[in-house]
């Protein structure tokens, strides 16, 4: 019994371990079988969405993979010695469902929406399974500190809670914005959609500030006016070559040095162009689920709104997006740097920006000069503080999964910036380390700040999701903006 408990166990890790290539498109089929979608349609669904994401990670992974000799370059040209390692998202995605009860949490959350759907609490089903290792790790982190796992729970629900509602604020403008040919779609991806509130909030700010608030780097303005030289191809190659250019040009000029800029120009260009067709093939995939679900829905509850919730992946193909995505990686580097008491050197997650910026780059209208702003003064510096404080954590947390995960060799402590991307759960965390009697009262001065900072703004900005969309169809309609 216990030999196929382990099988089934070891199968399971190596699903999971496959990622949104393999995860989403077994997803779509099982949950496109249960809401009536016929085989075939599901199985042609799937193969898009695994054809999509394949095509993504392999884009996404050549253009970071020269990206990556950029930042190793700029490290040793700026000396950095930081003592905290970012190994990436993945190997704490496997973390997160490695513990036991990984599973039978996110089976828990998947009905629990479904019951707050029925009696109208929620509108939004969250089919992003893929991202609920956050969730799960976070939970298990909360159980290791403060050997109460009820206490982790409660806080993992209350995240996952704030993420659905958040979901359904900004289901009405998703849509509209990145001209989604399919209805009743929205974003759940926990770490990105957090930070909406606060991206419209800064984006009221620089309305305000002079000068910052006459700059306007969205691609549909660039494009305008300067015609093919305001294209992804082009904008794409100049961002990469300036980046290329300050990590290895140096005087005397070498061949050497002029050839790997002109490359990352060249890798770069490539990936801004092609993404949005990899998420073409992503996004027509989910249509025959999302329209099913809707259908299903609408039988069983009449009159119901509903929306399934996606990854935010279906989001970067927009231009603004990758821009920022390849633009924030050496500028996180030089931040990890500059800031004070920082210890994390963001070397694994340097793919996550394209991702985890995303929110705040669509509030502020796709201005891509707002966004990186937005980036380097809120996400970078609580990503790179909270998870550099998460690393001993995280040490303690694989400890405890018996050497399953064990700290890769020469490093001492790891981390992931992802960790970071997400400073309520973070602050839950520490409120219940205090409750526990483990934690500090500044830990939950700033553990309430922090709660008070994310909901507060999105208490203020509660009636600018209906304004933002709004704004968006006339814009559409108009023909004032396309997606790039």
């Amino acid at each position: 019994m216990d030999g196929i408990l382990n099988g089934l166990q070891a199968l399971w890790d190596w699903f999971i371990g496959m990622g949104a290539t393999l995860v989403m498109p077994v997803m779509v089929l099982a949950l496109g079988t249960i809401f009536g979608v016929k085989v075939s349609k599901s199985l042609a669904s799937g193969i898009k969405i695994a054809v999509g994401f394949t095509a993504l990670y392999a884009m996404q992974g050549a253009v970071f993979d020269v990206l990556e000799g950029v930042v190793e370059a700029l490290q040793s040209q700026l000396h950095l010695s930081l003592d905290v390692v970012d190994i990436g998202w993945v190997t704490f995605g496997a973390i997160g469902w490695g513990i036991p009860y990984a599973t039978l949490l996110v089976i828990g959350f998947f009905l629990l929406n479904w019951v707050l759907i029925r009696f109208n609490v929620v509108k939004t089903l969250n089919v992003d399974f893929n991202n609920y290792w956050i969730i799960t790790l976070y939970v298990f982190a909360i159980e290791v500190t403060t050997g109460s796992f009820a206490l982790g729970l409660v806080a993992g629900v209350i995240f996952w809670f704030s993420c659905t509602k958040m979901s359904d604020w900004i289901a009405p403008w998703i849509g509209p914005y990145y001209q989604m040919p399919t209805s009743g779609l929205t974003i759940s991806h926990f770490y990105s959609i957090m930070w909406a509130p606060l991206g419209f909030i800064m984006d009221k700010i620089w309305d305000r500030v002079p000068v910052i608030n006459k700059i306007k780097w969205d691609p549909n303005t660039i494009k305008r006016k300067f015609g093919f030289f305001g294209e992804n191809l082009f904008v794409g190659f100049v961002v990469g070559l300036l980046i290329g250019i300050m990590a290895y040009v140096r005087f005397p000029l070498r061949l050497e040095a002029i050839g790997a800029a002109l490359t990352l120009g060249f890798t770069t260009s490539f990936f801004l162009h092609l993404v949005p067709r990899a998420v073409e093939l992503i996004i027509g995939g989910l249509g025959p689920l999302s329209e099913a679900i809707r259908k299903f829905v609408t039988k069983k509850m009449p009159g119901k709104e509903f929306y399934v919730g996606l990854d935010v992946a279906v989001c970067v193909g927009a231009s603004e997006n990758g821009a920022v995505g390849v633009l924030a990686a050496p500028i996180a580097l030089i931040m990890a740097f500059i800031l004070p008491f920082n210890r994390v050197i963001p070397m694994g997650n340097l793919t996550t920006f394209i991702y985890s910026l995303t929110f705040l780059i669509c509030t502020n209208k796709g201005n891509i000069f707002r966004g990186l702003l937005n980036g380097m003064l809120l996400y970078m510096p609580l990503a790179l503080y909270i998870s550099g404080a998460m690393a001993p954590i995280n040490t303690l947390m694989m400890e405890h999964l018996g050497g399953s995960f064990p700290v890769p060799e020469g490093l001492a402590l790891v981390t992931t910036i992802s960790l970071g991307g997400v400073p309520m759960m973070f602050a839950f965390m520490l409120i219940c380390q205090f409750i526990a009697g483990v934690g500090s009262s500044s830990d939950l001065i700033f553990a309430i700040v922090v709660l008070a900072i994310f909901y507060g703004s999105w208490y203020l900005m509660r009636n600018r999701s209906k304004e933002f969309y709004k704004e968006i169809v006339e814009a559409n309609e108009s023909g004032e903006r396309e997606v790039v």
